[in-house]
């Protein structure tokens, strides 16, 4: 397939969204070419790595040895005052990946549907004429789809003056995290570190990858991550060996307004397609991206690929998912605000109420709109409104 030929679709970026877009399209009977300006998959990775059991039945991955690193069956929820309280899985709830090696194993899937995969193209333009989308690169070189889908990630630019509503990387909190060597938490259980003195505006986290290793990480609104990190590890962890680290930004703002166009979806970070409430985005806009990916096929199929067709796909994510994103984006804006000393009453309500058997019984860890709404309407919980509204107006 030459860069000159019209392909039915073509995506632009080769992470999961990307990626699962591309093998649904292709596995329809669509031709399919895939632009990633790396020179390799999965490179730079900057995700946590924690991927849910359902969430991967989900977007049709299958787990396997090659980049799972570990199991998870719970988390610990720990509080600025000391409190912690845990929720438990009667299984494994969760797996921890290898970013590169996952990434690698979907461009593996995507290409034996039959997508095409070209690596180190940098796209820096997007046209559109009444047959196709053309996307160039810096130096000229084309390529041109019947339906393009914007998979770039949290720093979209392509699309920009198409109609579509893209992600503003300034919306982005910035992270770093720590591979770390030496540490005795409990392997199968997830560290999350809540409250304004560990983590303004959002929360640490502590995942183990093995026995004595785990990621350890943070985003936050204000000050430094790195220096709010080196402390919690400083503090938390006694004296790990930090064999490596790696800064990245994390979304929390949800999803755009507008995530289509003639001939055009976006997919994924580029959508805000991200859990506002963790900013792990893999699984919701792999979600996305299957959508996208069957449109896109049915779009060429019928030879139809004006705006009323790929309306269809936001509709339908928005279906599936627009609730979800409501409700973890008012949790986030809610939590962002909040004192220590109001986080700290809150786990004081869940511990004697035992309200953290709401989410083990719901067992989800990428749906969490039903916890949510059941705990935002228990009593004790309504309780502390007025701490909440306190902190909401003062901060």
């Amino acid at each position: 397939m030459s860069a000159a030929e019209i392909v039915d679709v073509l995506v632009v970026g080769a992470g999961p969204a990307g990626l699962l877009a591309a093998r649904e399209a292709a596995s329809r009977g669509a031709s399919v070419q895939v632009l990633e300006e790396h020179q390799e998959i999965g490179l730079p990775t900057h995700c946590a790595g924690l991927l849910s059991v359902r969430g991967l039945e989900r977007i049709g991955v299958v787990p396997e040895r090659r980049f799972v690193q570990n199991e998870i069956s719970g988390a610990n929820f720990r509080s600025p005052g000391g409190l912690t309280f845990t929720v438990r899985s009667r299984g494994t709830a969760a797996y921890v990946v290898d970013r590169s090696a996952f990434d690698k194993s979907l461009a593996v899937a995507a290409a034996r549907a039959g997508a095409r995969i070209r690596l180190g193209f940098a796209a820096r333009s997007l046209s559109a004429d009444r047959e196709s989308l053309a996307v160039r690169d810096g130096g000229g070189e084309e390529f041109r789809g019947r339906v393009v889908i914007e998979a770039e990630g949290s720093s979209p630019s392509l699309a920009a003056s198409s109609g579509v509503s893209l992600v503003d990387p300034r919306d982005a909190l910035p992270a770093v995290q720590f591979e770390v060597h030496r540490v005795s938490e409990d392997p199968g259980l997830v560290d999350i570190y809540v409250g304004q003195g560990y983590a303004p505006g959002f929360f640490a986290w502590v995942i183990p990858t093995g026995e004595d290793t785990a990621r350890v990480g943070l985003a936050c609104r204000s000050g430094s991550p790195l220096e709010a990190l080196r402390r919690i590890v400083r503090e938390r962890l006694g004296d790990p060996q930090v064999l490596g680290v790696r800064a990245g930004r994390v979304l929390t703002c949800g999803p755009v307004s507008k995530s289509f166009a003639r001939g055009l979806m976006a997919v994924g970070d580029a959508a805000g397609q991200a859990k506002p409430s963790t900013g792990g985005g893999v699984v919701t806009g792999g979600i996305c991206a299957r959508i996208a990916g069957r449109v896109a096929a049915e779009a060429v199929a019928r030879n139809d690929a004006s705006e009323g067709v790929m309306r269809s796909y936001d509709s339908e994510w928005r279906t599936v998912l627009g609730r979800e994103f409501a409700a973890m984006s008012r949790a986030r804006r809610v939590f962002d605000r909040l004192t220590d000393g109001t986080v700290d009453r809150l786990f004081r309500v869940v511990l004697e109420e035992e309200l953290y058997r709401e989410a083990e019984a719901a067992g989800d860890i990428d749906f969490q709109g039903l916890v949510l709404r059941r705990l935002a309407r228990n009593p004790k919980v309504v309780a502390v409104l007025p701490s909440v509204l306190k902190d909401l107006v003062f901060r």
